[in-house]
């Protein structure tokens, strides 16, 4: 049974507490930090990066302590957004340009939208109002069980026969790229899937009351064990800490008030995950701090003039305040190159695609089918490859598919959408207890916190498991039987 929460008149939306003007407050201190380095110039980049650094600090952590809540989507996309942005205005790339105030503008929107889709959510609500959340039953403890077992062994069932349709595994080999290639089209989707093991195992101690050290939680807790070896036999640092995120993610959902300690034990095991399967693919510091300050410049073909859609934007080489270690060039190119490669798009983006990016998983299944051409996917595809800054930095960061496609208005409402979205998935995750929703939750977080790296929307993988998950959420309420009531989250 849900909780029945209170509807809002007109009068009481105006006389409201505004319990969560907070998120307010702080889209006001982001506009006010913003318009003041403008005001100064960005031209010191140290005071400048120092300034938007500890802006990001702050908004984590007011944010976090304000929701009792360290894993709370909008801390985490402030987070990780806003040092980004501090990383960029450093610029310490040879081959990064000074992002332009246009690219600027859309940067510090897409935060502020993001709180203000999630305060309607709040407003609209009202859903902390002091009442217990009252969630619904789950479905059959034994049943659930099956099917977290038959899921798990299904995933690693897709890994093994990967590995033998592959014939090798990229952490035996001496090949830097080996880990490129590891792919099966049909069985790497659902091996990338893994994460859901160690997730469900989580959710079945927690929500039925399990003994860890009972035979069933066994089970699933050496699948879980064998599940991290998955991304370290194929050296997927994105893998791994997907696998890591969401398992702490899951036990903060349970143990709320332990939620800040978790969150630093995940840090902790980011930072072991990416050195380790650095080191795993056996590319050198001095390889890649190479490689990343190759920019993207093409060889002259002097029998074809390029067009306007084809000709590449190529950066401008600057002398660095500093130079790096290389030991930090890997983790700084990681966490700034994406916003690089989207101020080429927002001040060089010549046409929109209206709907083209965001939704080209099914765009490329019907073109597959009908056998037809689809001239603006052509036209796209050819954008993105002249806008990247570089052959081997590819990435554009999240808000870039609502841009590609609608412009600053795609940002704008996109960003308030997805702000919403995510406040309805995290209020409903605590109603209802849906363990598969806890867990799309989870995914959508992690893409918050890995913002300024993919535009996770449009990313296949992500589409596949939503759609898996929203199928798995719906099929769980329609198969609760009559049981004792779940636990609640843990305070």
């Amino acid at each position: 049974m849900q909780a029945n929460h209170p509807k809002l008149s007109g009068k009481d939306i105006i006389s409201f507490n505004f319990k969560h003007a907070y998120l307010i407050k702080n889209a006001i201190l982001i506009v006010f930090v913003f318009l003041l380095m403008r005001v100064i110039g960005f031209e010191n980049q140290v005071i400048s990066f120092f300034i938007m650094f500890a802006l990001a600090v702050f908004s984590y952590f007011y944010i976090s302590i304000k929701n009792k809540d360290f894993f709370d989507f909008r801390a985490i996309f402030l987070a990780a957004w806003l040092v980004s942005f501090a990383l960029n205005l450093i610029r310490l790339n040879s081959i990064y340009n000074e992002l332009s105030l246009k690219t600027s503008i859309v940067l510090i929107v897409t935060p502020i939208m993001l709180l203000l889709g999630s305060f309607l959510y709040e407003i609209k609500h009202n859903k902390q109002t002091g009442e217990k959340v009252k969630p619904g039953k789950p479905m059959d403890g034994n049943l659930f069980f099956a099917v977290s077992l038959l899921i798990s062994v299904f995933i690693l069932s897709c890994f093994v026969a990967e590995i033998i349709k592959i014939g090798e595994l990229p952490y035996f080999s001496s090949d830097m790229n080996a880990y490129v290639t590891f792919y099966v089209s049909g069985l790497h989707q659902f091996v990338v899937l893994s994460y859901f093991i160690p997730c469900l195992a989580i959710i079945y101690i927690h929500q039925y009351g399990v003994k860890w050290h009972s035979p069933k939680a066994l089970v699933l807790i050496a699948l879980s064990m064998i599940s991290y070896a998955i991304p370290i036999l194929i050296v997927s640092r994105q893998l791994l800490l997907l696998q890591l995120f969401i398992m702490f993610f899951t036990l903060a959902f349970y143990h709320r008030k332990k939620s800040f300690q978790l969150f630093i034990a995940m840090v902790l095991c980011f930072g072991w995950a990416f050195v380790f399967l650095s080191g795993a693919r056996n590319q050198s510091e001095e390889y890649l701090a190479d490689v990343y300050t190759q920019s993207n410049v093409q060889e002259e073909d002097s029998s074809e003039v390029p067009s306007e859609d084809t000709e590449t934007i190529v950066p401008t080489q600057h002398e660095v305040a500093f130079e790096l270690p290389s030991v930090l060039v890997t983790p700084y190119v990681y966490f700034s190159n994406s916003l690089q490669s989207f101020n080429n798009q927002v001040n060089h983006q010549k046409k929109h695609y209206y709907g083209i990016s965001l939704l080209e998983l099914p765009v490329k299944a019907w073109s597959k089918i009908t056998g037809t051409e689809v001239e603006l996917m052509d036209a796209y595809k050819r954008d993105k490859a002249r806008l990247q800054i570089s052959p081997f930095l590819n990435t554009f960061g999240f808000v870039s598919d609502f841009y590609f496609d609608f412009g600053m208005i795609g940002v704008v409402v996109g960003m308030a959408l997805y702000g919403y979205v995510l406040a309805w998935l995290k209020h409903k995750s605590l109603v209802s207890q849906n363990p598969f929703i806890i867990m799309l939750s989870g995914l959508f977080v992690y893409a918050c916190l890995f913002s300024f790296f993919i535009p996770w929307l449009s990313n296949t993988t992500l589409q596949y498991t939503v759609v898996f998950l929203v199928l798995l959420a719906f099929w769980n309420t329609k198969t609760k039987n009559k049981v004792p009531e779940m636990n609640s989250p843990i305070q």
